[in-house]
């Protein structure tokens, strides 16, 4: 992945964090559990497949880059 490909995967990472994650970050810690609706989300915007192979429809990301993404999936809550 080019760095202007993940510069715009960055920004619609944290543009998620920053709005809808932070609504299923609070379902998360009252429920103790994740619904379907915020799965359908993360596949829909290909959050799920960040490290996948491309063969397999992934995006197939390098370690680092994967990593610096994670850190800020985990800043929703």
């Amino acid at each position: 992945m080019d760095k202007k490909s993940y510069d715009n995967l960055v920004e619609r990472v944290r543009t998620f964090v920053d709005g809808p994650a932070r609504d299923y970050a609070v379902k998360i810690e009252s429920s103790g559990r994740c619904d379907l609706d915020m799965w359908k989300v993360l596949r829909e915007e290909g959050f799920l497949r960040l490290a996948a192979p491309e063969e397999l429809g992934g995006m197939e990301l390098a370690f680092g880059p994967y990593v610096r993404l994670l850190e800020t999936f985990s800043s929703m809550h």
